[in-house]
């Protein structure tokens, strides 16, 4: 086994999240494994991005299956690809001073390419060919961000046209449809691809909703992590409780 700092350990030995050595090793091994935490549970800066950017890791892969039976949610099988190093996630973010406010008005940047698009959506129909997939849904915001999203968009259409048609069937949904969708019926959906900001949103229900298992896999170089989640108890209790007291409140006419 090789192992090596990163993180914080990374920052007091080396003054780096992810030092050269550590950088090194996973050039060498082509594989990673690593915690987003340190030992006393705090999450750290810097070390979700650096390994993604060093190693140009575009693909962000998120097979999710139901791990314990029994629940709500059974027999959930699918794919989230999620693209890695664009779009609003990639943090051009700066300040414009007005008057003695430095911080008077914060501005964000997304940048999409169609290079990046193609990149991202050609991998994902690869994969969905590769593994049997029916279907592939592009998910995205091209009716209000017509430019940043939308170029994706475009991109997959017209990749879907050119090289896929018929291997399976595609499908677009706009991201809030698509969260509102995998909560009340997931299993309509096969394989979801999406840009860096949607496709993150979309893997919070996919992983809080019933009891599954994430492997986060990503493209040339592969860092995982693992998470098995079982709130749907909890969350049942949660809804009990406040139906009593609810009943119990005067708006209902209770005493």
């Amino acid at each position: 086994m090789d192992t090596q700092i990163a993180g914080l350990e990374g920052v007091k030995s080396a003054g780096d999240p992810l030092p050269p050595k550590t950088i090194d090793s996973i050039r060498r091994t082509r594989l990673a494994l690593k915690d987003p935490r340190d030992s006393i549970g705090r999450r750290l800066p810097l070390v979700e991005r650096t390994p993604s950017e060093e190693f140009k890791l575009y693909a962000n892969l998120r097979p999710a299956r139901t791990l314990v039976p029994g629940g709500r949610f059974e027999n959930i099988d699918l794919v989230v690809v999620r693209e890695n190093l664009e779009g609003l996630y990639i943090g051009h973010e700066h300040y414009i001073q007005i008057d003695d406010d430095p911080h008077a008005v914060a501005m964000a940047t997304g940048v999409n390419t169609r290079q990046g698009s193609r990149r991202l959506l050609d991998f994902a129909f690869s994969h969905a060919v590769a593994t049997g997939r029916k279907k592939v849904s592009i998910v995205h915001k091209a009716n209000i961000m017509k430019a940043l999203t939308g170029i994706f968009l475009e991109t997959g259409l017209e990749l879907y046209e050119r090289k896929y048609k018929g291997k399976f069937t595609l499908d677009t949904v706009i991201i809030d449809a698509c969260a509102m969708k995998l909560v009340l019926n997931p299993w309509q959906f096969d394989v979801l691809v999406s840009t860096n900001l949607f496709g993150d949103i979309l893997l919070r229900p996919g992983r809080g909703t019933g009891r599954w298992i994430g492997y986060d896999t990503r493209r040339q170089h592969r860092h995982g992590r693992r998470d098995i989640r079982g709130r749907p108890r909890i969350r049942s209790r949660y809804r009990r409780k406040r139906r009593c007291e609810s009943d119990r409140s005067p708006a209902r006419g209770r005493p």
